[in-house]
């Protein structure tokens, strides 16, 4: 309300603008639906924020599969992909900006706690805003290699004190390149970075020898991720909405990976060397709509650690003849998923002490 009567109703903001709130009003049902509660209780929005400071990629789906009611929100801004940026209006979440649509997901601050608008939309503007160097007092014999003013604020921070840099959010880093300075953040243990149209990785990625959590997720373009195929100690890799990634056999270098997101992805096939990780837990296949399970199911069958599977929403039209069931397998999701009649009923005959959710 304090936006709207000082700065402005409406106007320039995250993805290019922000509503008028009849604009965001429209977006709804019905205009009284944005007084109305949220169609999730307080509790499972508060373990949606919860398990998002874990997983990135959280998001909480409808318990019966089927798209949400939006309602007790006001939509501030189109996120893409049929996602809105709302703020949520009644309740203990109340003021909290969330992606919602078809699934929700808490937008995080820097504090990894739940953000409100106002956190929100400075977050951005930071992002957004031209930094005007200082004159220098005077000049050093070896000048420092110099940080672009178009960088993201986050990573010109983390630049200026490199030793201290444990944690580096990208978000909405809409450039065609990713600057190639990851040699000098030598103690960074997660890196996110989403809606850049880069194909490929700088090869200073390399250099991120201590990295544990990697997010690439919705970048369209990215294909070629040779520079983070052998970091020794990722644990965690989430390529969600990265459309065109392909998982190659150099996959075999992440000897620590225990979970990978592949989620609304065009990936097609998975390659034998997925089958050499050792540590691998979870793998998220839902919503690939191109996925050839005659070819990718004999890989996951052999996944050693594999217990949780999600092909949630996907296209899973090829199956084997024969479901080998991986040695580890305690969950498989369905839930959604387009499947010829009658496979349901075999996978669940095949897979007997698997937890099925269909």
């Amino acid at each position: 309300r304090g936006f709207v009567l000082a700065v402005g109703n409406g106007g320039l903001g995250p993805h290019g603008r922000l509503f008028a709130i009849d604009e965001g009003i429209a977006e709804l049902d019905a205009a009284k639906d944005a007084a109305a509660g949220p169609p999730f209780s307080s509790t499972a929005l508060a373990r949606a924020i919860a398990e998002k400071r874990l997983d990135r990629s959280h998001v909480l789906y409808d318990p019966d599969g089927k798209p949400p009611p939006l309602r007790g929100v006001l939509p501030v801004a189109d996120a893409g992909d049929g996602l809105l940026y709302a703020v949520v209006m009644r309740g203990k979440h109340a003021g909290q900006v969330w992606l919602v649509g078809e699934a929700w997901s808490p937008v995080l601050g820097a504090d990894d706690g739940p953000a409100d608008f106002v956190a929100w939309y400075l977050a951005w503007l930071d992002d957004a805003a031209p930094v005007i160097a200082a004159k220098p007092r005077s000049v050093r014999a070896t000048a420092p290699r110099a940080l672009d003013p178009s960088w993201p604020k986050a990573l010109r921070a983390a630049l200026e004190a490199p030793a201290k840099a444990r944690k580096l959010g990208l978000s909405d880093f809409f450039a065609p390149t990713i600057p190639d300075v990851f040699d000098r953040l030598p103690g960074l243990e997660e890196l996110s970075i989403s809606h850049s149209t880069a194909s490929a990785l700088p090869g200073s990625m390399r250099s991120l020898v201590k990295l544990r959590k990697l997010w690439l997720t919705s970048m369209d373009q990215l294909a070629d991720l040779e520079a983070i195929t052998a970091l020794p100690r990722l644990q965690f890799l989430n390529l969600a909405r990265s459309s065109e990634v392909r998982i190659t056999e150099s996959i075999a270098g992440l000897v620590s990976l225990e979970v990978l997101i592949l989620s609304f992805t065009n990936v097609q096939a998975l390659p034998a060397a997925l089958a050499k990780l050792p540590r691998l837990h979870r793998l998220d296949l839902d919503l690939c709509f191109d996925l050839d399970l005659r070819q990718a199911w004999p890989v996951i069958a052999r996944l050693p650690a594999l217990r949780t599977l999600t092909l949630a929403g996907s296209r899973l039209l090829r199956w084997p003849t024969a479901l080998e069931r991986p040695p580890s397998l305690a969950q498989l999701d369905l839930s959604g998923a387009e499947m010829p009649e009658g496979q349901l009923e075999r996978v669940r005959a095949a897979l007997p002490g698997v937890t099925l959710v269909a």
